[in-house]
């Protein structure tokens, strides 16, 4: 997504936004006193623990410890960006997003994406009123057990078999030639003398992207027409590549179902209809790096559920090292007896394939080598030894010594070799891996890459409610007057060595300077960073007497000065072996006036 947004956007978005109304839509709350209470939506208890507040539009879970905003809410609930979060909120409210910094050809390039978006969803709609006109049509996804209210979740329809339907029908609506051929619903013939719709006399399936946005369309026929399937081409608004059928609804199970990877929409549909609803399946297309980076962004572990035919296996194979690379847990599950996850549902239910799933999936290591074994003669030496040298491979990447030993222990067993030559073997296999080319390549981009920081933020709550500089934070968030006197007691930023209490500081600093009688509270809201911070503050922290305070910045005064103390030792310490003279003589001098600055705190009486 291009381009950003202004402050006074973000401002406009969030003030037409009720945080309680934005969070109702999940979890059902109560109001109690000045804040409501629910269930949190981000993981599973049965006492209700969290918190919103309407008031201050900030929310908080007492149990998990997530907190913020509202565009913080919608970020962590549907996993978006900061800015598809934004967006979100802004057309939940019936606002115009307006982009800033953003070229003439971007914003061509996104007006022509809205309008590709608007005309799939037109057309979703022409083809689920045609399939409840066809007869063929309806009965095609009820032999296939699906219930009517999944074919409605899904918006499953049919394409007539005329020439150009679609075409007229999207004409009438008023969209022009230029804008339809956006979407690859209908071509040009090849006459250049009209146009023809794509998909014809086929049962439809609608691919939606996380954004709930209709990208593009699945299409199969209802005989044994070839091709048996048929997909959108990649267009402005479809990347086959980077979409996966059903993640929208997928990841809003994360933490309550695996997710699940199935190879078909029928697959992911009939799963659906029977109380699975966390499979997704790739396009008509071997899962890809784009694919794994996108299911990073929702989940670390995936269940590869295939066929359990050479096609499968080898699927599942090459998925497994993509995903695997993405830094995600793989299990993998092949189903047998010809079984596809669509069939296994439908013959034996929810809780037989989840049962599958849970007891016969296999890790990444233990289906390599399951494979291997299989694909082994072990009458044959040669074939013995290629099995170990192929196991061993791919152990060579496992850095868990605990898993390194015991594989070893079970790909020797499966040989029937002595421990101890698996055991030498492993230090050839490593050796011969460590100096191939493509290796020493890998080595040296990963020693030279850029690595951006997280901007994820994470807190040890278990004792917020002790500690002080999260207690003066709350404090002078009341407002002008208890800034004033937190300063005149004493308070600096030598009060915070937690980084990010004095960003909190320095942000509510800037904004009395700005503004005495702005309301604190609102105007850090606005900041997602920080409404995270001060949402855990509000959430744990009392109010503190103004004695109580007094206290609290001697005592955090003292604490940042004896950390920052440490800090410049070590230097001091390290500089020694090889700095310079001038250097040390710097942290000398910063080293003998932090130790003043410190005897002055304890001598201070409050």
């Amino acid at each position: 997504m291009a381009g950003s947004f202004s402050e006074d956007f973000i401002r406009k978005v969030t003030d037409n936004t009720d945080i309680v109304e934005i969070i109702s839509e999940h979890t059902s709350l109560t109001k109690k006193g000045s804040r409501y209470f629910g269930v949190c939506p981000f993981h599973i208890e049965k006492t209700p623990s969290f918190s919103v507040s309407r008031e201050r539009q900030l929310y908080y879970c007492f149990g998990c410890q997530k907190g913020g905003n509202v565009i913080g809410f919608v970020k962590d609930f549907y996993k978006y960006s900061f800015a598809e979060s934004v967006e979100f909120l802004a057309n939940k409210a019936n606002i115009p997003v307006e982009y800033t910094q953003r070229s003439k050809q971007e914003s061509d390039t996104y007006k022509k994406r809205k309008i590709a978006y608007e005309i799939n969803r037109t057309a979703a709609n022409y083809y689920y009123i045609q399939r409840k006109k066809n007869k063929a049509a309806s009965d095609y996804f009820i032999k296939r057990g699906l219930s009517e209210e999944t074919i409605k979740t899904f918006g499953l329809g049919y394409s007539p078999a005329g020439s150009d339907n679609l075409y007229r029908y999207l004409k009438s609506k008023g969209y022009s030639d230029d804008d339809i051929l956006l979407t690859d619903l209908a071509r040009k013939s090849k006459n250049n003398d009209g146009y023809y719709d794509y998909f014809r006399n086929r049962v439809m399936f609608p691919i939606i992207d996380v954004s709930e946005n209709i990208v593009g369309f699945g299409g199969r026929t209802m005989g044994n027409d070839e091709p048996k399937y048929l997909n959108s081409a990649q267009t402005i608004a479809f990347f086959k590549g980077s979409t996966l059928f059903n993640l929208n609804k997928a990841r809003l199970m994360v933490g309550k179902m695996p997710i699940i990877i199935v190879e078909g929409y029928m697959d992911v549909i009939s799963l659906y209809d029977k109380g699975i609803t966390s499979a997704c399946a790739s396009l008509g297309t071997s899962l890809s790096e784009s694919h794994a980076k996108l299911l990073k962004r929702y989940t670390n572990d995936v269940v590869l559920c295939y066929d359990g035919d050479n096609a499968g296996i080898n699927a599942a194979l090459r998925a497994a090292d993509i995903l695997t690379a993405a830094g995600i847990n793989v299990k993998v599950a092949l189903l047998e007896n010809n079984d596809d996850p669509d069939s296994f549902v439908q013959k034996y239910g929810k809780d037989a394939f989840l049962g599958y799933i849970n007891d016969k999936s296999m890790y990444i290591i233990d289906f390599k080598i399951e494979i291997n074994r299989r694909r082994t003669n072990f009458d044959d030496i040669v074939s013995r030894s290629a099995f170990v040298n192929n196991c061993l491979a791919e152990l060579s990447k496992e850095k868990d010594a605990v898993k390194v030993e015991y594989y070893k222990q079970k790909i020797a067993k499966i040989a029937e070799v002595s421990f101890d030559s698996v055991n030498r073997q492993m230090s050839n296999v490593q050796k011969e891996i460590a100096a191939s080319p493509q290796n020493i390549n890998q080595r040296y981009k990963k020693e030279n890459e850029d690595v951006s920081p997280s901007e994820d933020i994470f807190y040890n709550t278990d004792n917020i409610r002790d500690d002080t500089q999260a207690k003066l934070i709350r404090y002078i968030l009341q407002g002008y007057e208890y800034y004033i006197k937190f300063i005149d007691y004493g308070g600096d930023e030598w009060c915070f060595s937690n980084t990010q209490y004095e960003e909190v500081f320095r942000e509510v600093k800037k904004l009395i300077n700005f503004n005495k009688d702005i309301d604190i509270f609102k105007e850090c809201m606005y900041n997602n960073k920080i409404a995270q911070i001060i949402s855990i503050v509000d959430a744990n922290c009392e109010i503190l007497s103004d004695e109580e305070v007094k206290n609290c910045i001697k005592t955090s005064k003292i604490r940042s000065v004896e950390e920052e103390i440490k800090r410049v030792r070590k230097e001091i310490a390290e500089h020694e072996k090889n700095g310079s003279a001038n250097d040390i003589e710097m942290l000398f001098n910063e080293y003998s006036f932090l130790n003043k600055l410190l005897l002055e705190q304890r001598k201070t009486e409050v």
